[in-house]
């Protein structure tokens, strides 16, 4: 399994925008159907989604969730992504507070892998994880975030284009042949 970590410091203001970015451009990378993008932008940095509107509502309602909460960082410390792969992007402009505000989504692809067991339904098996881990500020220097849209932007197409071995074969003809969620952890 394939296991990256971005971290992102941002605002209240901008923060929903941002990372509805950087989860709609990891969904853009990951969806192995034919898909027809569709830009967005944010902070001037342009980006694509995938021009699926079920996938879309499911962003747009984390995001709106993430948006609306507050979450106490003590909570969200105790989580612990494996350490294969992990990638960290931090600017190196903003360091947060050690009782700052947290939020984290987690983006998971899974294999359906067949049960051995007769009448038995197929086992998800997570083959990557994205992890968006979010120290909110109540405001940011000018430019920081879209510093962090761009290189987040950037290192999840590096790790797209060099992490490929780790992605199951497509056996489904499904329009996306993996199965995938968005969780929030607090």
């Amino acid at each position: 399994m394939l296991a990256v970590k971005i971290e992102l410091v941002l605002d209240r203001a901008t923060g929903r925008d941002v990372i509805k970015a950087v989860i709609s451009t990891i969904f853009f990378h990951r969806m192995f159907n034919s898909v027809r993008p569709v830009q967005r932008e944010v902070l001037d940095v342009t980006y694509c989604i995938p021009d699926d509107k079920p996938v879309e509502a499911l962003i747009d309602s984390e995001c709106n969730a993430i948006e609306t909460s507050d979450y106490d960082a003590s909570e969200v410390d105790a989580f612990v992504v494996p350490p294969e792969a992990t990638v960290v992007v931090i600017p190196s402009s903003v360091q947060p507070p050690s009782r700052a505000r947290s939020s984290q989504i987690n983006v998971r692809f899974y294999e359906k892998k067949p049960r051995k067991v007769w009448q038995m339904k197929a086992e998800e098996v997570c083959w990557e994880m994205w992890t968006v881990s979010v120290k909110w500020m109540s405001s940011l220097p000018d430019g920081s975030a879209q510093s962090q849209v761009q290189k987040a932007m950037l290192r999840i197409i590096d790790i797209v284009n060099d992490y490929k071995d780790h992605i199951p074969p497509i056996t489904s003809t499904e329009p996306n042949p993996f199965p995938y969620q968005i969780v929030r952890s607090v």
